[in-house]
């Protein structure tokens, strides 16, 4: 088989990488997990955008970040992964504050453009905004699940920062798309 898409050595419960064997069901695969699917979700929302960009160029804005986006929780990923399974070299990409002014500026610059909230916002104007809104709420979830990963490895101030903001971040660009598109957002009449 060219490529390995399964080595059987996860079939007890465990995953491992040299040394170390972590079980699946540890907060930090969890974690991971969580970070996995967040990134996915993103990817899907992302897929949608490039195709739109022919007839709204403000697509390709939404594109490239949230594909920057997807880069940034790469780099979360591994340092995660690092925690868990401690690399040979002491080289694995982190997150910094510099990382986390990053998504502050990019959250300011939507700011600039999208109407000042005044109610909360009940989400699905717009495909594109709907699935962004989850990469959000899973968003959510990972920083709770990263609380708990603290509880058992250090986690930098920066991280937990850059995880706080990251849903700030994808309701800004989950609100950015639906003007864009034009689209009217509604609040709940709690009727």
């Amino acid at each position: 088989m060219k490529t390995p898409f399964f080595t059987r050595k996860g079939d007890t419960g465990e995953s491992s990488v040299g040394n170390t064997k972590v079980a699946k069901s540890s907060q930090g695969l969890i974690l991971l997990g969580s970070l996995d699917e967040c990134n996915s979700v993103i990817g899907l929302a992302r897929s949608f955008t490039l195709p739109l960009a022919e007839v709204l160029p403000e697509m390709e804005i939404l594109h490239d970040s949230l594909l920057r986006t997807q880069e940034l929780l790469f780099i979360v990923q591994a340092e995660i992964a690092a925690k868990i399974f401690p690399p040979k070299q002491a080289n694995t990409k982190i997150i910094t504050d510099k990382h986390v002014s990053e998504v502050e500026q990019v959250i300011e610059s939507f700011d600039e453009v999208i109407p000042q909230i005044t109610h909360f916002i009940i989400p699905g104007e717009s495909t594109i905004s709907a699935q962004i809104d989850v990469a959000r709420t899973i968003s959510r979830r990972v920083e709770r699940e990263a609380l708990l990963f603290s509880e058992e490895y250090l986690l930098s101030d920066s991280l937990k920062a850059f995880l706080n903001r990251l849903s700030s971040l994808l309701f800004a660009l989950a609100r950015y798309s639906n003007v864009i598109q034009n689209r009217q957002e509604h609040g709940p009449n709690y009727s």
